[in-house]
Protein backbone atom coordinates (compact mmCIF):
# COMPACT_ATOMS: atom_id res chain seq x y z
CA UNK A 1 0.00 0.00 0.00
CA UNK A 2 1.31 3.28 -1.09
CA UNK A 3 1.08 5.91 1.35
CA UNK A 4 -0.50 9.88 0.28
CA UNK A 5 2.00 12.09 -1.06
CA UNK A 6 3.14 14.71 1.17
CA UNK A 7 1.06 17.14 -1.07
CA UNK A 8 -1.98 16.26 0.59
CA UNK A 9 -0.87 16.47 4.18
CA UNK A 10 -0.79 20.36 3.36
CA UNK A 11 -3.96 20.20 1.19
CA UNK A 12 -5.95 18.44 4.33
CA UNK A 13 -4.23 20.51 6.85
CA UNK A 14 -5.68 23.88 5.12
CA UNK A 15 -8.94 22.38 4.80
CA UNK A 16 -9.28 21.12 8.05
CA UNK A 17 -8.38 24.77 9.52
CA UNK A 18 -10.54 26.31 6.79
CA UNK A 19 -13.70 24.52 8.49
CA UNK A 20 -12.45 24.73 11.82
CA UNK A 21 -12.98 28.75 11.65
CA UNK A 22 -16.27 28.32 9.69
CA UNK A 23 -17.41 26.87 12.39
CA UNK A 24 -15.67 28.96 15.08
CA UNK A 25 -17.48 31.92 13.10
CA UNK A 26 -21.35 30.16 12.82
CA UNK A 27 -20.44 29.84 17.21
CA UNK A 28 -19.52 33.46 17.55
CA UNK A 29 -22.91 34.22 15.82
CA UNK A 30 -25.07 31.39 17.21
CA UNK A 31 -23.74 33.46 21.14
CA UNK A 32 -24.98 36.62 19.66
CA UNK A 33 -27.84 35.92 18.54
CA UNK A 34 -28.44 34.61 21.37
CA UNK A 35 -27.34 37.74 23.43
CA UNK A 36 -29.33 39.88 20.96
CA UNK A 37 -32.56 38.16 21.20
CA UNK A 38 -32.90 38.66 24.63
CA UNK A 39 -33.17 42.72 24.10
CA UNK A 40 -36.49 44.19 22.97
CA UNK A 41 -36.21 45.61 19.27
CA UNK A 42 -35.15 48.86 18.96
CA UNK A 43 -32.51 48.79 21.35
CA UNK A 44 -29.65 50.41 20.50
CA UNK A 45 -26.39 48.18 20.71
CA UNK A 46 -22.51 48.73 19.88
CA UNK A 47 -21.13 44.79 19.55
CA UNK A 48 -17.71 45.88 19.15
CA UNK A 49 -16.21 42.56 21.38
CA UNK A 50 -17.96 40.53 18.80
CA UNK A 51 -16.45 42.25 15.74
CA UNK A 52 -13.39 42.01 17.29
CA UNK A 53 -13.88 38.19 17.42
CA UNK A 54 -15.09 37.97 14.16
CA UNK A 55 -12.19 39.67 12.96
CA UNK A 56 -9.28 37.61 14.96
CA UNK A 57 -10.93 34.51 13.56
CA UNK A 58 -10.89 35.60 9.78
CA UNK A 59 -7.83 36.82 9.97
CA UNK A 60 -6.90 33.86 12.08
CA UNK A 61 -7.92 31.60 9.79
CA UNK A 62 -6.59 33.21 6.56
CA UNK A 63 -3.42 33.41 7.78
CA UNK A 64 -3.19 30.04 8.54
CA UNK A 65 -5.01 28.64 6.03
CA UNK A 66 -3.52 30.46 2.77
CA UNK A 67 0.16 29.16 3.05
CA UNK A 68 -0.45 25.37 4.08
CA UNK A 69 -2.75 25.84 0.89
CA UNK A 70 -0.37 27.27 -1.72
CA UNK A 71 2.39 24.88 -0.51
CA UNK A 72 0.03 22.15 -1.29
CA UNK A 73 -0.79 22.94 -4.50
CA UNK A 74 3.52 23.86 -5.27
CA UNK A 75 4.06 20.70 -3.94
CA UNK A 76 1.24 18.84 -6.08
CA UNK A 77 2.40 20.76 -9.15
CA UNK A 78 5.31 18.93 -8.64
CA UNK A 79 4.29 15.95 -7.63
CA UNK A 80 1.51 16.36 -10.34
CA UNK A 81 -1.67 15.17 -8.43
CA UNK A 82 -4.52 16.95 -9.44
CA UNK A 83 -6.46 15.80 -6.81
CA UNK A 84 -4.37 17.83 -4.29
CA UNK A 85 -4.69 21.05 -6.22
CA UNK A 86 -8.50 20.92 -6.26
CA UNK A 87 -8.35 20.36 -2.48
CA UNK A 88 -5.64 22.62 -2.21
CA UNK A 89 -7.86 25.33 -3.75
CA UNK A 90 -10.79 24.45 -1.56
CA UNK A 91 -8.99 25.07 1.48
CA UNK A 92 -8.29 28.46 0.15
CA UNK A 93 -11.78 29.34 -0.33
CA UNK A 94 -12.25 28.12 3.10
CA UNK A 95 -10.19 30.26 4.42
CA UNK A 96 -11.28 33.38 2.57
CA UNK A 97 -14.49 32.49 3.76
CA UNK A 98 -14.99 33.20 7.89
CA UNK A 99 -14.84 37.15 7.84
CA UNK A 100 -17.32 37.59 4.77
CA UNK A 101 -19.53 34.29 6.07
CA UNK A 102 -19.70 36.49 9.91
CA UNK A 103 -20.53 39.69 8.32
CA UNK A 104 -23.28 38.02 6.29
CA UNK A 105 -24.91 36.24 9.25
CA UNK A 106 -24.04 39.35 11.40
CA UNK A 107 -26.42 41.41 9.17
CA UNK A 108 -29.17 38.38 9.16
CA UNK A 109 -29.17 38.41 12.71
CA UNK A 110 -29.46 42.41 13.41
CA UNK A 111 -32.23 41.97 10.90
CA UNK A 112 -34.32 39.46 12.25
CA UNK A 113 -33.98 40.86 15.97
CA UNK A 114 -35.01 44.14 15.13
CA UNK A 115 -31.77 46.06 17.45
CA UNK A 116 -29.87 49.08 15.99
CA UNK A 117 -26.74 49.47 15.88
CA UNK A 118 -25.26 52.61 16.78
CA UNK A 119 -22.56 54.27 15.05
Amino acid sequence: MQSKPFSFLFAYAGVFIGVVGCLAICWLEWRFYKDVSALPPGTEIRPMGHAFDELAVGVLTFILVVPLSLTGIILSIKQRRLAAIYLSFIGIVLGIIPLPLGIWLGHKIIAATGVILEP
